[in-house]
């Protein structure tokens, strides 16, 4: 089996979604909900890895292509 790795250079700022003031008040419920939902399990995930989501510095994520 040909196995390829890609390794990224991510920081946790790279996959986040930030709304400004208006447009979070332009949401439906539902979408602050899945917001929520969405960005909590990016951070459990990213902490399951033993990474603090929010220091600066790039991390390298390999992926299997």
């Amino acid at each position: 089996m040909d196995t390829r790795w890609l390794v990224l250079q991510v920081a946790f700022e790279d996959v986040a979604v930030y709304f400004t003031p208006e447009e979070w008040a332009a949401l439906e419920e539902w979408q602050r909900e899945l917001y929520r939902d969405v960005m909590r399990d990016n951070y459990e995930l990213v902490t399951s890895l033993g990474e603090d989501p929010f220091r600066s510095s790039p991390r390298s994520w390999a992926i299997l292509i």
